[in-house]
Order: structure tokens, then C-alpha cells, then sequence
């Protein structure tokens, strides 16, 4: 069985002894994501202008449905600039998750042996490469996220459309609702001919800041699960604060709807 509780060392130690064929598997996640981040660039750029496209696309047909206005933002766009001398910005290298967040996924996803090996691993674990889009409203965000599954049909650029079936194999968004941690989000894996998968999270702004909060609860609990959650505790109020922010959030919803009928 799989040590427990996780240690990075532990577990490297493990999947080795039972996949001799990863060893090393640290080293070999260390190159494997050194090579992805230059490899996965051109990916990730045809990623951006579609994204961009798509902010323009879904604005116009928001404010046509809704009668206001919906903004989109995603760290991507700054992510990809670099600097005089060419080398990544910060925020392009958290593109990519770093190698000990990928060993804590081995770890949790292994049971009597490993699941993931490096023969699966990107097919197994699909937020290797992961960016976000940030709107006002759940709503938003929705609307967004249906759009982007009617791609490539909504592409009128004719070289934007040539460069996506060139490079893109699939798009495709559904809910997230992780209703044990009260999140709530469009969940979507954007497939290139690559090989490289890029997970795209989108979510409303009081959900970005539920996420901030949740973050460092997220990183402890994820190891260590609490057997038993007590009232009040910062856990309990996190997990019911989030299912609150989202019953308001569908209550915004359908409050407007009905005012736009009557």
C-alpha cells in the first residue's frame, strides 16, 4: 500500500520500488516539466488569442441578452509576455504545476500501486498545464463557458480558425461543483494535437475570493482529511460559506430573470 501520511520522499521511495521504469521520478517530472514549458508555448499562445477572440465574442452577445455588461480576465495574457532577455515571467511558470503538487497527486490518486506513471501521466492528470478566467457572476461565467464548447463554429477569423484546427483537438466545459468544499465553477480542458492537455478554470469574482481564503485550508486538508469537523471551525464556516456564495449567486440569477419578465 501507499505510504501514508504523504511525504514527497516517501512516496518517490514507493513508486519507484513498484514502476521500476520511472526511476528516477522525481528528476524525470523535474525534465518533463522543463520540457513542457517550451514545448507547450505554442499551445498555450493559439490558447491566449482564442481566449481573447472569445471575451470580445461573449461581451457583445452578454450585453445583448442581458442588457449589461460582462468582463473577463485571465492571468494568461500576462503570463506569456517575457522580457528583453526572453525568459519567462513568473507568472508563466505557474502555468505549470510544480513537481510537488504533481507527487501529492500521484500520491492521492495510487492505491494498492501507482496509478499514475509516467506512461499516463498526461492523460491521468489533466491540470499539468492550468490558467484561469475571472468574471463578475456565476452567470457569467456560464455563458462564457457554453460558448466556448460551441468552438470552432463561433471562429469568423479565417486564420484564427485555420490556426485553431491546426492545433487544438477539442474544447470542451462543464460545471464544477465540489459540494463536500463548497466551490463552484465551469470546469474545462482545452485537448491540442500536441498531446498537452490546459485545464481553464472560470469562476465569479466573490467565488475568486472564496478560493483565496480556501487555499491554504485546501493544501492541509487535502493530506491530513479532519476526521470529524467541529461547528464553527474555520473549516465548517469556509465549506458553508461557499455553498452560501453560491446560492446567492443563483438567486441574483434568477431574481433578474424574473424582472426581466415582469
Amino acid at each position: 500500500m501507499k505510504p501514508t501520511p504523504f511525504s514527497p520522499e516517501g512516496y518517490a521511495a514507493w513508486h519507484e520500488a513498484v514502476v521500476a521504469a520511472d526511476r528516477p521520478v522525481v528528476e524525470r517530472l523535474t525534465a518533463l516539466r522543463e520540457r513542457m514549458m517550451v514545448d507547450s508555448r505554442p499551445d498555450l499562445e493559439i490558447l491566449s488569442r482564442l481566449l481573447t477572440y472569445m471575451f470580445t465574442y461573449t461581451r457583445r452577445e452578454y450585453n445583448l441578452a442581458r442588457g449589461q455588461e460582462a468582463t473577463y480576465h485571465t492571468p494568461l495574457l500576462e503570463a506569456l509576455r517575457t522580457g528583453p532577455s526572453g525568459v519567462p515571467s513568473p507568472g508563466y511558470l505557474d502555468l505549470f504545476k510544480p513537481v510537488r503538487s504533481i507527487v501529492e497527486k500521484m500520491w492521492r490518486k495510487a492505491e494498492a500501486e501507482p496509478t499514475v506513471t509516467l506512461s499516463n501521466i498526461q492523460h491521468s492528470i489533466t491540470d499539468l498545464i492550468r490558467t484561469d478566467v475571472r468574471t463578475e457572476t456565476l452567470d457569467g461565467a456560464r455563458f462564457l463557458a457554453d460558448r466556448m464548447n460551441h468552438l470552432p463554429g463561433l471562429l469568423y477569423e479565417e486564420e484564427l480558425k485555420a490556426r485553431y484546427e491546426e492545433r487544438v483537438e477539442s474544447v470542451s466545459f462543464e460545471p464544477e461543483m465540489k459540494m463536500a468544499s463548497g466551490y463552484f465553477a465551469y470546469h474545462g480542458l482545452v485537448r491540442f494535437r500536441s498531446g498537452y492537455i490546459a485545464e481553464v478554470q472560470i469562476y465569479s469574482t466573490l467565488m475568486s475570493e472564496w478560493r483565496k481564503l480556501s487555499h491554504q485550508l485546501y493544501e492541509r486538508v487535502r493530506l491530513q482529511p479532519v476526521a470529524k469537523h467541529e461547528f464553527a471551525s474555520p473549516e465548517a464556516r469556509l465549506i458553508s460559506l461557499g455553498h452560501s456564495l453560491h446560492l446567492a449567486e443563483c438567486e441574483i440569477m434568477r431574481l433578474r430573470q424574473e424582472m426581466e419578465k415582469s
